[in-house]
């Protein structure tokens, strides 16, 4: 390993259990337990020399207490996270790349429940 290109402050407060997944070009997707132990996604580009950009967007996709959650992509655009909580609970979220009824709104690859 070389030396770090660069970091991320992703939440101030909370950032555990996290989930990281590829969305596509330099878009990555990260979801965790966050404030008031809620679930949260953000998108951020990193650029391949390792260059972390500003956040493309955030979405509190669970307003509840989450623990130990997993992202899949299930199609290009689409994602399911999947958490322990009271009770255990799926939710999708999608990009622009996802179909028309799953679009988010910032076409640079917003999230959208």
């Amino acid at each position: 390993l070389g030396s770090s290109q660069g970091s991320w402050e992703y939440d101030p407060s909370n950032g555990l259990d996290n989930s990281f997944k590829h969305i596509a070009d330099d878009v990555y997707l990260i979801s965790y337990q966050g404030p008031s132990s809620y679930g949260w996604a953000r998108t951020v580009p990193i650029a391949a020399d390792g260059t972390i950009g500003t956040e493309v967007d955030n979405l509190n996709f669970i307003e509840v207490a989450m623990s130990e959650n997993d992202c899949l992509a299930v199609t290009e655009g689409v994602y399911v996270v999947a958490y322990k909580g009271s009770p255990g609970t799926i939710k999708s979220m999608g990009t622009p790349a996802a179909p028309a009824g799953m679009r988010g709104l910032n076409p640079a690859y917003s999230l959208i429940l």
